[in-house]
């Protein structure tokens, strides 16, 4: 790269200006004229021995796209989302997101959805477990439910219900409509299975001693607050 400037004494600034000319920027370097630059080759692979010219189906990540495409768009061939943004590399590129950059949270087609909610949406078979933001709640509910896969919004009250949206998503409904209640369930103590339900209760110190309870002479324990979740 050469570099060629000079001051420009017509330029009014308080610093003097600096007058670039003659620059001369190469284009990336291909020794072994395979079609992946020499730079990209030896961050992922250390050498130019691989001969991806040669062999042009080869993708080494197996995410659908090969290396020398990866090589030509910079992306990882060792990794199916480079930016780990929750979306594939290959499904950034040909939807116009860029596989560099985070962006799952922005609009590239400027539809009022996000990057992230589009690739959740145009998977039919997406993981029902999968948790982009790791906010409590899967990106399938989130997407379902009008939410923000991309963001933590489990503290948030889409509603205004009063409940939290991480509350309704435990308890099954729907976090956009405030009329959404969940449904009573009798509980029989009466067998063993408690009904297929189990029981666990969260948060330091929930659990406090209260006396007169129970059986005469013991002492039982009621915890502050309990979460019943279907088994």
């Amino acid at each position: 790269m050469k570099w060629v400037y000079q001051k420009d004494g017509r330029i009014n600034t308080r610093e003097n200006g600096i007058w670039l000319d003659n620059l001369l920027i190469p284009g990336p370097v291909d020794h072994d004229q395979d079609g992946a630059a020499d730079g990209w080759e030896y961050t992922y692979f250390e050498s130019l021995e691989a001969d991806f010219a040669h062999d042009a189906s080869l993708d080494t990540d197996q995410d659908g796209v090969t290396d020398i495409n990866e090589a030509k768009a910079f992306t990882n061939p060792k990794s199916k989302d480079t930016d780990n943004d929750g979306m594939p590399d290959g499904w950034e590129l040909t939807h116009g997101s860029d596989p560099h950059v985070s962006d799952a949270n922005e609009d590239v087609n400027s539809n009022d959805l996000n990057n992230l909610s589009e690739y959740v949406l145009s998977v039919e078979d997406y993981p029902t477990d999968t948790d982009t933001d790791n906010d409590g709640m899967p990106d399938s509910w989130e997407v379902a439910y009008r939410l923000n896969p991309a963001v933590k919004d489990n503290k948030g009250d889409a509603d205004n219900d009063g409940r939290l949206n991480e509350e309704e998503y435990v308890a099954g409904t729907d976090p956009q409509d405030s009329s959404s209640i969940a449904p009573k369930v009798l509980i029989d103590f009466e067998d063993n299975t408690l009904g297929g339900y189990f029981w666990r209760y969260e948060g330091p110190s929930q659990w406090q001693r209260v006396a007169g309870k129970g059986k005469e002479g013991s002492t039982a324990w009621a915890v502050k607050v309990l979460m019943i979740v279907k088994d």
